[in-house]
């Protein structure tokens, strides 16, 4: 008897111990429960001196997107640290890409950052004799951009590349 209940109090101590020694939990952001918005639209480069206007920038030329979780969910946790959560797309062969972030409904702005690339640009021929001038190796840049989204909205932005 004298076992059972001890084995009983030791039981419940432990149970109660359990209970209130828990350790504070802090929600994950997963794909479940926060929505998405989509951005899109064309890469555009001069990489032909030739021909009026942009060209499509180069298959794989890559972007990268960013979303600081503070704006997605904000917890005043001090042990809870923010961090921007990336998200990559590469361009296509028509100059296209696409990229699904992380999104609110009371919208929030992404960052956009973009590689840099080189390029052979065409330069055409010369005048004097009509040969053709050879390429020029060309760095191309372009400046990193806010775009405001919605989460279940669709975002279009063109970028454009030069070179400095």
């Amino acid at each position: 008897m004298k076992k059972t209940i001890l084995l009983s109090v030791f039981s419940a101590a432990l149970l109660l111990m359990s209970i209130s020694c828990s350790k504070d939990e802090v929600p994950e952001l997963t794909e479940r429960n926060v929505p998405q918005a989509i951005i899109q639209g064309k890469v555009w480069a001069d990489l032909n001196v030739t021909l009026p206007g942009y060209e499509n920038a180069p298959t794989g030329t890559q972007i990268m997107a960013q979303v600081w979780t503070g704006d997605l969910m904000p917890i005043e946790d001090e042990a809870f640290v923010h961090t921007y959560q990336s998200y990559e797309a590469n361009v296509d062969g028509s100059g296209n890409y696409s990229v699904s972030v992380d999104a609110t409904t009371e919208g929030l702005n992404v960052r956009f950052i973009m590689d840099d690339f080189e390029y052979n640009q065409v330069q055409g021929t010369n005048p004097a004799d009509s040969s053709q001038i050879p390429p020029k190796r060309k760095i191309y840049s372009a400046f990193d951009l806010s775009v405001g989204v919605v989460a279940g909205k669709t975002t279009i932005k063109d970028i454009y590349y030069d070179t400095f």
